[in-house]
């Protein structure tokens, strides 16, 4: 899934995906956030799980 990833979201993108295992609240912080920044990042970080879960079924 790597490859996925790299395609989908940048290294800081990555960096904050990884921090949400550690911190579940903060996914759903971010996912709540009206902050323009962070509605961009949802909508990467949406489009990488949808098409993970895509390659999974595969």
């Amino acid at each position: 899934m790597q490859f996925l990833a790299d395609q989908s979201l940048g290294n800081r993108d990555q960096r904050r995906v990884a921090g949400f295992f550690r911190d579940p609240d903060k996914a759903e912080t971010a996912r709540r956030s009206t902050r323009p920044d962070d509605r961009e990042f949802w909508a990467r970080y949406t489009d990488f799980v949808l098409k993970a879960e895509s390659l999974c079924r595969e």
